[in-house]
Formats: C-alpha cells, structure tokens, sequence
C-alpha cells in the first residue's frame, strides 16, 4: 500500500512525527511517499495511485478549498480497500 503525506512546513516536531508514523507503517508493508507543495512533482499522478492519502495541512487563508471535489477525483478508485481513502489530520 501507498501512503502519501502532504506538509505545508518543515516544523521539527512535524518532520519526527512523520519520521516515527514512516517507520511503523513501513515496517507493516506500506509504501510511504511524501508530497510537498514545493515539489516539482505533480500531485495527482500521486494521488491517482495511492491507496491512502493524509492530509496535514492546518486550515488558513491558503489552504481553504485545497481539499476540494477536483482533488477527490483524483483519488485511486482502484485500490483493494475498495474505494478511496482520505484521512484529513491536519485540521
């Protein structure tokens, strides 16, 4: 399975949290990738693979409306979870 993690900083306590949530899931087979808005790759090519999606952003101005019915779209429908799934951790 794939995870992709998308963050908007690079807060110290951030970066560990995902560091330790990484291993774990690695060590029960998941495939982690990691997304941020600064990456030249784009996101849906991601999106459209992914099993699991989490989203860390805090709500503000700039990210109001990223989660949107355009972004849902993109989501794997493929995956043997049977549907998409999105956990938004962030807000």
């Amino acid at each position: 399975m794939q995870l992709v993690q998308r963050l908007r900083d690079q807060d110290p306590k951030v970066v560990r949290a995902l560091r330790w949530l990484e291993e774990r899931l690695a060590a029960q087979g998941y495939r982690v990738t990691t997304w941020r808005a600064s990456d030249a790759l784009a996101l849906a090519p991601l999106l459209a693979t992914a099993e699991i999606a989490i989203s860390l952003l805090p709500l503000t101005p700039e990210t109001r409306h990223v989660l949107n019915r355009a972004l849902f779209e993109k989501l794997n429908r493929g995956s043997p979870l049977g549907a998409p799934v999105l956990i938004n951790a962030g807000r």
